[in-house]
């Protein structure tokens, strides 16, 4: 088909294949060298204003569902980039909430250990120091054996071992915390214990140790009743005796004393009367001796001179006759 365009140019259409193309007369077809090849069309007007015309993509442009494609991509992109971040802010967010925790963690034990140590200190002060000196206590110097077998209980218990904030995560923390509560726990109980051992004993052998003085007491009595019975009437100086009677009395009335001191005083008072009357019953003995042999001797004399009298007188009467 031929046509004439608005120039005043014929035009006509050819088919090429399976296509059909408009041309112009100056249209100047080649064909290809090799069979059943396209037809090129090269028309000069078409070249000369390609050469005019500013240099293009030799890309194809773009339609729509490219376009909408590309939008697509690039939400997605910058969706992706948003969720990156987040979980970015997040993950630092979460490291740093953890720091936090295991900062506060790491304080809390140390704030444990603190506590702990003095509870340590303070048992092993009292395990070395009264728990020492109690345990040399012998079951026959108190009066009740059980105390000394319970208070060789205590001092043989075995002591938690030693905790330390030497750790880096919280469950390490935790365990560390639980550690030092529970060994807290452990020495005040055990300090508890060991301390009402300890004074079990003491008081146990207080209890012996009285008991044991009051028997002494009463020995000493008894004999100060006997040198008191023994001795009236036969002392030089009757104030002692006077003395040691009525503190034997004194003795008798305080029979429920509990202060060691005062008993061991209330004995030395007592032998301290004794040996007075006792001295002053021998000075009375003494005299007494004395007194008799002084008598004897003046009754030995006066013998003697009644003899030598009769004796003379007998001579006397001889030499008359």
């Amino acid at each position: 088909m031929i046509g004439i365009g608005a120039s005043g140019k014929q035009y006509r259409s050819e088919t090429w294949g399976d296509e059909e193309v408009t041309v112009d007369d100056k249209t100047i077809m080649y064909a290809g060298n090799e069979a059943g090849s396209q037809t090129e069309l090269i028309n000069p007007n078409e070249i000369a204003a390609m050469g005019r015309r500013p240099p293009t993509s030799h890309r194809r442009q773009p339609d729509d569902d490219d376009r909408g494609f590309y939008r697509r991509l690039a939400v997605t992109c910058v969706s992706i980039l948003a969720v990156l971040a987040v979980l970015i802010a997040v993950i630092f967010g979460i490291g740093r909430h953890r720091q936090s925790i295991i900062a506060a963690k790491r304080t809390e034990c140390e704030r444990s250990l603190v506590g702990l140590d003095d509870k340590v200190v303070a048992y092993q002060d009292l395990v070395g120091g009264d728990g020492e000196l109690a345990s040399k206590i012998a079951d026959v110097d108190v009066k009740d054996m059980t105390v000394v077998k319970q208070l060789d209980i205590e001092m043989a218990s075995e002591s938690p071992a030693t905790v330390n904030c030497d750790v880096s995560s919280v469950e390490e923390f935790e365990n560390r915390i639980a550690q030092a509560k529970a060994s807290s726990q452990w020495y005040d109980e055990h300090t508890a214990s060991l301390r009402s051992a300890i004074q079990a004993v003491n008081e146990s052998r207080h209890a012996k140790q009285a008991e044991d003085a009051h028997a002494s007491l009463e020995e000493v009595l008894r004999n100060a009743d006997n040198i008191l019975t023994s001795a009236q009437g036969h002392v030089t100086d009757e104030a002692v005796w006077d003395d040691l009677s009525k503190l034997i009395g004194e003795a008798r009335n305080r029979s429920g004393e509990t202060d060691m001191g005062r008993i061991g005083t209330l004995m030395d008072d007592l032998n301290a009367r004794m040996d007075a009357v006792e001295r002053s019953n021998r000075e009375q003995e003494e005299q007494a001796r004395a007194e008799a042999e002084r008598k004897a001797q003046e009754a030995e004399q006066k013998r003697k001179e009644a003899e030598a009298k009769a004796k003379a007188e007998e001579e006397k009467n001889k030499d008359k006759h």
